[in-house]
């Protein structure tokens, strides 16, 4: 049938919305692309309350509803001597810690790979990664302080390279 002027204008009035809309789409999820970000706490000194501030902190930010659902996040607990997290937030100590993963990495190396070619998959992190009813990703301190004792700084940076690089940037881009 043959619209008239006036339904043609606001056919044309509507597409033009729809694009201008679906840009301006495009410019949020580009703009929440690049908001990840990595927040440390840190004291020398125990006791001063960096697990109890971590812990409420990822908690509130996985609470947060940003668009279609909550922002995604990942704690990682450094204080691999006697870290809290793990009991603090209810995860499960015969899970996945940092010592299974750091092992693998060490054991990596000792083959010959070169660090900049130990890359894991968002699939390899999420499986050395525990989570629990906040829907919280969390990489757990090692359970025994022996275990700890194994961990070496350049285990540590491959494994913490990997979580930025790759787990943030899919959190970010809500590929997980």
């Amino acid at each position: 049938s043959t619209l008239s002027v006036k339904e043609r204008l606001n056919r044309a009035a509507a597409e033009e919305n729809k694009r201008i809309a679906n840009n301006a789409l495009k410019e949020e999820l580009q703009k929440a692309k690049t908001k990840a970000k990595v927040v440390t706490i840190y004291s020398s000194k125990g006791g001063v309350g960096k697990t109890t501030i971590s812990t409420e902190l990822a908690v509130a930010l996985a609470n947060t509803s940003v668009g279609r659902g909550n922002l995604r996040v990942c704690i990682v607990d450094l204080n691999i001597d006697f870290g809290d997290v793990l009991t603090t937030l209810d995860y499960d100590a015969r899970g996945n810690n940092l010592s299974f993963w750091a092992a693998e990495v060490r054991e990596r190396l000792r083959e010959g790979e070169a660090v900049e070619d130990i890359q894991y998959s968002r699939k390899e992190i999420e499986e050395h990664l525990q989570t629990n009813s906040f829907g919280l990703y969390a990489l757990i301190a090692p359970i025994a302080h022996e275990d700890s004792m194994e961990i070496e700084s350049q285990e540590l940076e491959i494994i913490l390279d990997n979580i930025i690089k790759k787990l943030y940037e899919s959190f970010a881009t809500g590929k997980i």
